[in-house]
This record gives C-alpha cells, sequence and structure tokens, in this order.
C-alpha cells in the first residue's frame, strides 16, 4: 500500500497562503477579507475586485452578501463565517476552489451545488451533517471533511459522494459517521488519494483494502508506524479499540494483528485461503 498524495488539496493550501498579508486583522471592526494580500474591510467595499484569492475573517450574513457582491476571485477561504446561507456564494461565477472553517451556524449545503467547485474543505461544521448536496458538484476533485481540533464533524453517510465521477483526493479528519460504514467509498471510481482517522472497525479497512487494492491511503493496512513515539509507543494498529504498540518490544503482537487483518481481507475477496 503506496502513501497517499494530495497535489489538489495542497493547492488550496497553496490559495490560502497566497490570498493572505502580513497586515494585522483589527478585532471589533467587522469582517475584514485579504485579496491578493491586501486587507480589505468587508463594510467598506464599494467597487468591484477581481483576483486570484481571497481569504476572510469573522464574517457574518450581510458581510457575506457584501463580499460576493464585490470580490471576484478563483479561490476563497473563510475562518469564522457566522452565518445560516451560504446563498450569496452562487455570485462568484469563477470560485472553483472554497475553504469553509469553523461556520457554526450552517445546516444546509445546497447552494454550494450551484458553484463550479473543483476543490473543497469543510473543517468545523458542527451543523452540516448532510453532505449530499455535493453529490451534484460534478466536477469535484478534491475534498477535506474535518472535525475541528477539540470536536468531531458529524456526517450521516458518504454515500453522496459514490455520485461524483471525478473525485480523486479525500481526506476525512476527526469525523463519526451516522451509518459507522467506510465502504460506500469502494464505488468512488476515480479516487486515487485516501486519508482516513483510525476510529471505525478494522473491517471497515480490510474491506476496502480488499475491494480497492488500487487505493493509496494511509490506513488501508494492518498498522502504522508512527513517525514520532507516544509513551513509547510508534505503531498503531489499524480499528478503534486498538492499542499502541512497541516496533522493537511487540513483534509478535504486531504479526498477530497482521495476520488478522490479511485474513479479513482474504475473506472479502472471497479467498478464505488468504493465498
Amino acid at each position: 500500500m503506496h502513501e497517499p498524495s494530495f497535489p489538489l488539496l495542497g493547492q488550496l493550501a497553496d490559495d490560502a497562503e497566497g490570498a493572505s498579508g502580513t497586515a494585522t486583522v483589527p478585532e471589533g471592526k467587522g469582517g475584514h477579507v485579504f485579496v491578493d494580500g491586501t486587507l480589505h474591510r468587508i463594510k467598506d467595499l464599494d467597487a468591484p475586485i477581481k483576483g486570484d484569492g481571497a481569504f476572510a475573517f469573522s464574517v457574518n450574513e450581510a458581510e457575506l452578501a457584501q463580499l460576493c457582491e464585490f470580490v471576484d476571485v478563483a479561490f476563497l477561504g473563510f475562518k469564522g463565517l457566522r452565518t445560516t446561507t451560504l446563498a450569496p456564494l452562487t455570485q462568484m461565477k469563477r470560485l472553483c476552489r472554497l475553504q469553509l472553517w469553523w461556520v457554526q451556524k450552517l445546516a444546509d449545503l445546497s447552494p454550494l451545488a450551484e458553484l463550479p467547485l473543483e476543490g473543497l474543505i469543510l473543517d468545523d461544521l458542527r451543523y452540516a451533517n448532510d453532505i449530499s448536496p455535493l453529490a451534484r458538484i460534478a466536477g469535484l476533485k478534491a475534498l477535506i471533511l474535518s472535525g475541528g481540533m477539540n470536536s468531531t464533524q458529524v456526517i450521516d453517510t458518504l454515500e453522496p459522494l459514490t455520485d461524483l465521477p471525478e473525485l480523486r483526493e479525500l481526506r476525512l479528519v476527526a469525523l463519526k459517521l451516522g451509518d459507522d460504514t467506510l465502504r460506500p467509498l469502494e464505488r468512488c471510481k476515480a479516487l486515487t488519494d485516501l486519508w482516513l482517522p483510525n476510529t471505525f472497525d478494522v473491517s471497515e479497512y480490510a474491506y476496502l483494502a480488499a475491494k480497492r487494492p488500487d487505493l493509496r491511503s494511509n490506513a488501508l493496512r494492518p498498522y502504522e508506524i508512527l513517525a514520532h513515539r507516544m509513551s513509547g509507543k510508534d505503531v498503531m494498529v489499524t480499528g478503534k479499540r486498538r492499542p499502541f504498540l512497541n516496533s522493537k518490544t511487540d513483534g509478535d503482537k504486531m504479526a498477530k494483528y497482521q495476520a488478522q487483518f490479511e485474513a479479513l481481507v482474504a475473506e472479502f475477496r472471497g479467498d478464505a485461503t488468504g493465498g
């Protein structure tokens, strides 16, 4: 199993860095937006601004509407968006890469289906549990669904992702699924690179390993060798409630978990002998 790579999602990180500038965003002065490195107070916008990328901070619903009226960019990111609707975004006809970070009131993602998105990050959207609108973003190639630093994002099901014909890169971070299964990802035929949290039953990872051996992933294997030790342990065994081990002293246990994982994979492939 090869390690995943995420060039398209990496572009979103580069976009966010390129859009932001060095100016300090003043607190208590309303929402602000950087456009290609230049800071603007959103309430003061009164003429069109066209650029490559924008990154906005502490934006309320009225400010979102004003931003979308005057700013025209291909990338847009938010940190702290206080809104119950994303409808104003549909005015931005060039918007193809979007990052929503810490949007705590939003539940309805349906306006996203009207955007020509290729890359999308949904990070810590507490009430946006239904991702079915994403199924209508036909050109979506790269997606992150993530909880926050101290929170878990709840998503009803990954089933809508199976309708995305071009989805290549997918990262799931700090995520809980209502149906508790990763198996719909088998049917994401364009998917090549996948990052998964270690919070599902081991059978979920073994199933994908059996059905999609072509995937590059961090998790479709018996265990992961960690770059840094945690309390003397540097091996994370795949599957929730599985232990951390020491690669130097726990060789027998590692072999046991590897055999168990390989047996599951063989079972899902329909090869009971494992050979």
